[in-house]
């Protein structure tokens, strides 16, 4: 077991962990959460031994081993992708070559038998060593790592010195994989992955026999492959025996029955003391209050769980804009010889939530610029509907701010005519940045800082559209859902292209899947989308071309034909299948109701967690459907 007892860790008269506690066993997944700056890295760091601990003791198993994944790493090369990922097999491939060098020593020994079998002999203990080591599997780790990581064949001969940031953090993490730790930790792993390489990864960690340890942003990367979760605020851990969304309900219940019995201890405490200044001065009671005076004092205190400033931030909505909003027909784009879209048709009706997925690469940038007219097609058309005013948050917005620059400058710059100086401050603090970071040099900004105050940007630019393009990039988990209340909240029309699942899930109604030049439309949320897929045989974001002629491959087909049949849809029969969706979701919850009626439901705690969150989620299917049937009805 790899564990921690009572370490802190100071810098100066800066306390950085102050007598934390956790222990990681063997085989099994463990979230680590908490806010910014808690110290969930340097913890990382404790546990492998890089960074040793002010105070306290780190316990590692002997003999075992222990590798982490640092946040954004690169890989510095002049190897190519293979032989860079087969490196970490370095014992292999010495063998390989010294099995070739007996090879040539027994020709070359001629009739020299005690020679021959010296080097025979020599060869067995090889052959040996290399079984034990699994040598003859080695190529097709390699190759499962690098198709999972979205590498092409073809990418196995490219120096990786050529490759982009992104691609050589994958390099790194492909090589952590396969050198197969005992404890692997693991600090902001989704980073640089799109959705396909996501979920290949979750499916990699759950059937591996590693211990893991995760620090991450992606909510929903956590529930599919942690089983713990450890919460690191207030310079401790506290310790939660389920995966990340039932811990966020666990522990806003926790903090909610730790408040209650700290007031209700402060209720007590204040009648004590009510008590001994009412008596103090007695004759005949003074020698009580005293006594229960010295009580008091010996009495440990509740401690409040440190609560998180309420931040939220809206939008600035426009005028309401027409029914149609985007219509794309046959849209065609080609950078050279290259096709990115390829006769795509997209229709967008007001009020739409529509979850914008595919492979990094795919052209969902491409129809977001498109759409917003900063680009014009090869071919095809995009037509606005009336009064439609669009706001656009690029993916690259955050990393492109001019240096020498403040937030002020920036969203200043953004605004329109009119906006006071308090109105901007005032933008930029409903997305957390204080006075002080107002005037700060962008240069000096994190990348969350960053992207808060691209954001702030938006907020200047009354809009009842937005088209939102990786706005989650960069941001801690607090923003996150302050950016999902503030989407639910708009009532104009989103698009949102994302790799963050849980948003998806939680404000998407419909998924526009991008690959290979063309869109697929799907109805529901990403987890609804992502049953679809699988039951065609495809994962998401992965063509279905091997199971094309199937009937579900059919179906999905025609559903991508009919997007544009969706531009003009009759308003009953969108009603009469929104209430065949809500029978078929209240059915659903109504046998999972009955389960959890029963002893025998909570039994399997695993089990039990996914049920749960399986209602969860169709909680929120209904809500949001409930909503829009409510919506369409009143509209008559």
């Amino acid at each position: 077991m790899l564990a921690i007892d009572s370490a802190s860790l100071l810098y100066g008269d800066v306390i950085i962990l102050g007598r934390v506690s956790c222990s990681i066993r063997p085989g099994e997944r463990v979230a680590l959460v908490g806010p910014n700056g808690a110290g969930k890295s340097t913890l990382l760091r404790i546990l492998d031994g890089s960074l040793a601990p002010t105070s306290g003791a780190v316990r590692r198993p002997p003999g075992a081993t222990i590798a982490r994944l640092a946040q954004d790493p690169i890989v510095e090369s002049d190897r190519t992708v293979h032989d860079e990922l087969a490196s970490v097999f370095q014992r292999v491939l010495e063998i390989e070559e010294q099995l070739r060098q007996t090879e040539h020593a027994i020709e070359s020994a001629g009739h020299d038998l005690a020679a021959q079998m010296r080097h025979v002999e020599d060869q067995a203990h090889l052959h040996a060593e290399f079984e034990r080591l699994n040598g003859y599997v080695v190529e097709s780790r390699i190759g499962e790592v690098m198709s999972g990581l979205g590498f092409r064949p073809e990418d196995q001969a490219r120096g990786v010195g050529t490759l982009s940031g992104g691609w050589r953090a994958r390099v790194a993490l492909g090589k952590i994989l396969l050198t197969a730790p005992d404890y692997l930790l693991m600090d902001e792993p989704t980073n640089n992955l799109d959705i396909a390489a996501v979920e290949w990864l979750e499916d990699y960690l759950r059937a591996s026999p590693m211990a893991v340890l995760i620090v991450s942003h992606d909510r929903y990367f956590l529930d599919r492959v942690t089983t713990r979760t450890l919460d690191l605020r207030d310079g401790r851990i506290d310790e939660y025996p389920v995966s990340y969304s039932a811990f966020a309900r666990a522990r806003v219940e926790r903090d909610e029955r730790q408040n209650a019995a700290a007031d209700l201890q402060d209720r007590t405490l204040a009648r004590q003391r009510a008590y001994i200044e009412r008596f103090r001065a007695s004759a005949t009671r003074s020698t009580l209050a005293q006594s229960r005076e010295k009580q008091i004092n010996r009495i440990e205190r509740i401690e409040r769980p440190t609560v998180r400033r309420a931040s939220r931030f809206d939008f600035t909505e426009s005028r309401p804009s027409g029914r149609e909003v985007l219509t794309a027909d046959r849209l065609t784009k080609a950078y050279g010889d290259k096709v990115v879209l390829s006769g795509v048709e997209v229709a967008v009706e007001r009020g739409d939530r529509i979850g914008i997925v595919g492979p990094n690469g795919a052209g969902k940038s491409t129809l977001f610029r498109l759409l917003a007219d900063l680009e014009k097609a090869d071919r095809g058309t995009v037509t606005r509907g009336h009064a439609v005013d669009i706001a656009h948050f690029a993916q690259m917005d955050a990393d492109v701010f001019a240096l020498g620059l403040t937030p002020l400058d920036l969203i200043r710059a953004s605004a329109p005519n009119g906006w006071s100086e308090t109105e901007l401050r005032n933008a930029l603090g409903q997305l957390g940045l204080a006075g002080d970071d107002h005037q700060r040099d962008v240069a000096t900004l994190s990348g969350g800082e960053r992207s808060r105050v691209a954001l702030a940007r938006l907020l200047t630019r009354p809009a009842n559209v937005l088209l939102l393009d990786e706005p989650t990039n960069h941001l801690d988990i607090a923003a996150r859902e302050m950016l999902e209340g503030a989407i639910e909240r708009f009532p104009g029309t989103v698009l949102i292209a994302s790799h963050d699942r849980y948003l998806l899930d939680r404000v998407a109604t419909r998924i526009l899947e991008v690959d290979r030049g063309t869109v697929r439309a799907f109805r529901g949320n990403y987890s609804r989308y992502r049953e679809q897929r699988e039951r065609i045989g495809a994962p998401p974001g992965e063509s279905p071309a091997a199971t094309r002629g199937s009937p579900q491959a059919t179906a999905v087909a025609q559903t991508g034909a009919r997007t544009r049949d969706l531009r003009r849809p009759d308003p009953i029969r969108q009603i009469a299948r929104i209430e065949d969706d809500l029978a078929r979701m209240q059915a659903e919850r109504s046998a999972i109701e009955a389960q959890m009626a029963t002893t025998e439901f909570w039994l399997d705690a695993e089990r039990t967690r996914t049920v749960i969150d399986r209602l969860s989620t169709l909680q929120r299917a209904i809500d949001e459907l409930t909503g829009r049937w409510d919506a369409m009805v009143e509209a008559g």
